[in-house]
């Protein structure tokens, strides 16, 4: 069901001296990605124009967001973040989302836009995140109430609404589409990491057949659902949920595990991969 090649209009750039990775007959060709003089780099989202977001860490092992598109990389900083910035994802207006650490160690979402920051998340939490936009701007992600639960929200644009998933300890939102149909995803009272479909009243539950754990990252505007999930062993790999049909997939280079992040509506799928030695870098495939 994959493509052997990667969409012409794919403008991220290939890690030099890193071809595309070996595969398996169950995977799809994967193009590892490194930000310049990165010692890790991971990609978390990408747009429907091709542009990537997501974390590097560079030589004195500090993190930094960054957006990688059309033949350029530029650093996405909060300038009040300490050290510690992720890109989660960017819609195709140029809207960047992720979050930083502050001085004191807690988490603040915010978003990006025209040279510009802001912070982002439900007012009054102690810590939030942003881990979604799509292309009419709505925002999704997760936040610490006041009482030190992890919760999810939805934000569109004047209202934060708070998503708790059912049964669930921990929730959080990971992405939304242009079509308002969220993916979530929660810890259950067992402990394990479950998956939902979320369309502002009804779960649907979504789980990796034969998962350990299924953690849903993101969705595109027909459905499409990738996931990072793991199997008795503990070893991570990607899935995709297309038409109500699971695709596993992994490459067998990455010993660490396999990371699907980020999906988009040309068929490009993005994460991360560790290799051995503990070497983290992004990935595309399409498929």
């Amino acid at each position: 069901m994959y493509d052997k090649g990667i969409s012409g209009t794919f403008l991220l750039i290939l890690t030099a001296g890193l071809a595309a990775g070996q595969t398996s007959k169950n995977s799809p060709t994967f193009h590892f990605f490194q930000y310049p003089d990165a010692v890790k780099t991971a990609l978390y989202g990408v747009s429907n124009t091709n542009v990537g977001a997501g974390w590097y860490v560079d030589v004195n092992n500090v993190r930094h967001g960054y957006v990688a598109g059309k033949g350029s990389f530029t650093t996405i900083d909060d300038p009040n973040g300490v050290g510690a910035t992720t890109a989660s994802s960017v819609n195709s207006s140029g809207t960047v989302v992720g979050y930083y650490d502050d001085e004191f160690g807690n988490v603040h979402g915010f978003s990006y836009s025209n040279g510009s920051f802001e912070d982002v998340g439900p007012p009054g939490a102690p810590a939030s995140r942003v881990l979604g936009i799509n292309d009419r701007g709505q925002m999704a992600g997760d936040f610490v109430d006041t009482d030190n639960f992890l919760k999810g929200w939805i934000f569109d644009g004047s209202t934060y609404q708070t998503v708790v998933a059912p049964e669930c300890t921990v929730t959080q939102v990971s992405g939304i589409n242009v079509n308002g149909l969220a993916v979530v995803e929660g810890t259950s009272s067992r402990g394990y990491r479950v998956s939902f479909l979320y369309d502002g009243t009804t779960f649907t539950p979504i789980d990796v057949p034969g998962a350990r754990d299924s953690i849903a990252n993101a969705i595109n505007s027909a459905g499409d659902v990738v996931y990072s999930w793991d199997d008795s062993l503990g070893r991570f790999q990607g899935d995709l949920r297309s038409g109500g049909k699971h695709t596993k997939f992994e490459n067998p280079a990455c010993t660490g595990g396999t990371y699907a992040q980020g999906i988009n509506d040309h068929h490009v799928i993005v994460g991360f991969c560790i290799l051995q030695g503990q070497a983290t870098r992004g990935f595309y495939i399409t498929y």
